[in-house]
């Protein structure tokens, strides 16, 4: 089993990663990735409003409105994610979605309703390798 959590979005060549994955994976290994969502209603929501999204960062030293950044260089939908680990041979075991509590009432509340699937603020994906697709 290999897992990566909370890894790739930092990480300059984020494809570097995914050659090592592949090349330490034999068939049948299981490859776990947490990853924060681009897609995120949140994320969203910032958009529409001309802000720069959670996990996603502008520059090394400027943090605009403090709204977004942390410090991340890449940031995947579910649906991207997914591609990527198909692109590299993985078949797609479970998929989990979750919010984290923010301490706001508000936010909490409206996670509760639309944190689901491909809204949700983070993601766990489950995948098995079966062999290069390349």
């Amino acid at each position: 089993m290999i897992v990566s959590s909370g890894l790739l979005e930092y990480l300059v060549k984020a494809d570097a990663l995914m050659r090592t994955v592949v090349s330490a994976s034999k068939p049948e290994t299981v490859f776990v990735l947490q990853a924060p969502n681009l897609a995120w209603w949140v994320n969203r929501l910032l958009l529409l409003f001309g802000f720069q999204p959670y996990y996603v960062e502008v520059m090394e030293r400027y943090y605009g409105l403090k709204i977004g950044g942390f410090g991340a260089i890449h940031s995947f939908t579910l649906r991207e994610a997914k591609a990527i680990l198909r692109a590299h041979g993985f078949r797609i075991l479970k998929v989990i979605t979750y919010c984290s509590k923010t301490g706001s009432q508000l936010l909490d509340s409206l996670n509760f309703v639309l944190c689901r699937g491909g809204l949700a603020m983070r993601y766990i994906i489950v995948a098995r390798y079966e062999g290069s697709s390349h």
